[in-house]
């Protein structure tokens, strides 16, 4: 069983612009992000800045249907019983989770866009931070099963939340919904900017304007 608050990478796939990678261009201050497909190595962080003026043309995206991605449910990655919905149950506890065979039932978790605390297992929902939506329409609609599966049960694209947050979050982006909790904002924008790093999706310029606003957030 992971320890509590360790954090486990599952699945590493190879980013959508396959030999290619993001470059981060710093302006003075705060940059503005700008996100583009370049023959180059990575040189940078998940938080750096990246140009509007580079972002990739839309191309036509397969119809979306979310069955596609999420299979038959929560996937046992690493086959230890424990389905990706348990592993980040214990990855995220801030105490030691007590287990009815490979369920989680109880921990202590903290939802990180509201501040909120739960003792129970059934009050948080496991939320993909970059919705599967959003994924499959910047890049991710061509995958096949295989990436889609990565996707879908990647721990670093889930956080246990409140069902209430969930609900509220839904699949919006940054540019349509923001964490109640202002002090979390910049811990949001970094993980959706490494999400979309991670897997070479694209950024539209209203993801752009609202991520910089969160970066720049106190």
């Amino acid at each position: 069983m992971d320890a509590p608050g360790t954090k486990d990478e599952r699945a590493s796939p190879p980013p959508a612009c396959a030999g290619q990678a993001w470059l981060a261009v710093l302006g003075a201050g705060l940059a503005m992000l700008t996100a583009a497909c370049v023959s180059a190595p990575v040189t940078a962080t998940p938080t750096s800045p990246l140009p509007a003026s580079a972002l990739p043309p839309a191309t036509a995206t397969p119809i979306y249907d979310r069955e596609e991605w999420e299979g038959g449910g929560w996937a046992d990655m690493d086959g230890d019983c424990q389905d990706t919905r348990a592993e980040t149950l214990i990855i995220e506890s801030l105490a030691e989770v007590e287990q009815d065979g490979c369920r989680v039932v109880s921990g202590l978790w903290v939802d990180l866009w509201t501040g909120e605390r739960f003792r129970f297992a059934s009050g948080l929902h496991i939320d993909h931070h970059v919705p599967v939506h959003n994924a499959h329409v910047s890049g991710g609609g061509g995958w096949g099963a295989l990436q889609r599966t990565r996707f879908y049960n990647d721990l670093d694209n889930l956080n246990a939340i409140g069902a209430a947050t969930n609900l509220d979050k839904g699949a919006k982006g940054p540019g349509e919904w923001r964490p109640p909790l202002r002090a979390s904002w910049r811990s949001y924008a970094e993980q959706w900017l490494s999400v979309k790093r991670k897997y070479g999706l694209s950024l539209r310029e209203e993801e752009l304007r609202a991520l910089n606003e969160m970066l720049a957030a106190r």
